[in-house]
């Protein structure tokens, strides 16, 4: 398991997009889950549904002659954290992981998840999962600086022996510069237009 923390903007989600990007290429399986947009009581369920989404079996139509670990993950799709278990659950979303490495899961912006049962039992279930990926299957979760060390209080187990920390730096002006002269650039309608207009150094 990776963490990859820093403050926002410094590229938390593009490096999660790019791992799974070249996971692809390299034909790997990858999922990304982005938090935030999904209400807490449905994120197993949402995370179950991005995994079948992205296995090689393709949609719900091949599930009575798929495998036992498809199978398992499909009601997983359906139903609310206060139905699950997060030990069993767990052990199914490892099978399918496992079944499908080399796999990348990526989990954006972890810090956004209030304090509450449906969380609590997300990340339980995070945890716990870990504990049955074999070798050749990724979890990489991001969070940012500021709330790092509550998202570690409240679950140690997201950075104890075996997770590695990533921290990434600020961006400096100039970098921030770099970029958004890169995303003006593909708008512009005339040349020789100075690379920030409408914005000023200052304002960047």
């Amino acid at each position: 398991m990776v963490a990859v923390v820093g403050a926002a903007g410094s590229g938390k989600t593009h490096r999660l997009l790019v791992a799974g990007q070249r996971a692809a290429k390299a034909g790997g399986f990858h999922a990304f889950q982005g938090v935030a947009a999904c209400r807490p009581d449905a994120l197993v369920a949402r995370l179950a549904s991005t995994i079948l989404a992205g296995c090689r079996l393709g949609g719900l139509d091949h599930a009575l002659s798929a495998p036992k670990w498809y199978r398992s993950i499909v009601p997983l799709t359906r139903r609310s954290f206060l139905q699950g278990d997060p030990a069993a659950d767990a052990l199914d979303l490892a099978r399918a992981l496992n079944a499908n490495a080399p796999a990348f899961l990526l989990l954006d912006d972890l810090h956004t998840l209030p304090i509450s049962r449906a969380t609590d039992a997300y990340i339980e279930t995070l945890v716990t999962m870990r504990d049955h990926l074999d070798p050749g299957v990724l979890v990489a979760w991001s969070a940012d600086a500021r709330h790092f060390e509550g998202i570690v209080a409240r679950e140690p187990r997201l950075l104890d022996e075996g997770v590695v920390p990533i921290r990434l730096a600020p961006l400096k002006d100039k970098e921030v510069g770099r970029l958004l002269a890169q995303r003006l650039a593909t708008h512009r309608l005339a040349d020789g237009v100075d690379p920030l207009y409408p914005f000023r150094s200052d304002a960047v």
